[in-house]
């Protein structure tokens, strides 16, 4: 090929190669954008899953404290519901054999625990009792009237049991 012939080929592909140069810096760049976009929004939902989380803890404080299972607030249900007091076992080899059942690995029968304990209120060398932590359940209820006399709120759900905050 002659340096002419050369020159030619070079400059019909000068022009394409520059934009094809310049779109992937642009892509990095998009992509440099993106990844700080996605940084942002996975901090912003951190923050709101920090906020939920406190304010159904709460929500759940306040009824657990007024003695109420539930409460009825702007047409929604809120109810803790306490989930169910576990075995945790502290020290494995100090729990008495009736407790172990034997499979291809050792474990603990933390049930039959638990099953005792409750029956007979013996709790067995080295296990102790969690109590069960609150979760949060939020019902709609389309039937809900707020009704509201003087600086008092009442929430009617329309049964005998109304829970006032």
């Amino acid at each position: 090929m002659k340096i002419n012939d050369l020159l030619l080929k070079g400059a019909s592909i000068a022009a394409p190669l520059k934009q094809n140069k310049d779109l992937i810096d642009h892509k990095k760049s998009l992509i440099a954008d993106y990844k700080s976009l996605v940084k942002e929004l996975e901090k912003d939902i951190k923050e709101l899953e920090c906020r939920t989380a406190e304010a159904e803890q709460l929500i759940i404080d306040t009824i657990v404290a007024h003695g109420s299972k539930a409460v009825d607030f702007n047409g929604l249900r809120f109810t803790a519901k306490k989930k169910p007091d576990k075995v945790k076992v502290v020290d494995e080899f100090m729990v008495p054999d009736q407790y172990v059942t034997e499979k291809l690995t050792y474990q603990i029968d933390k049930r039959h625990i638990m099953e005792d304990y409750k029956k007979l209120g013996i709790l067995a060398d080295g296990v102790e009792i969690e109590s069960g932590e609150y979760t949060l359940l939020i019902k709609e209820k389309p039937e809900y009237k707020m009704k509201h006399s003087n600086d008092v709120v009442e929430f009617d759900d329309g049964t005998d049991d109304e829970e006032i905050f």
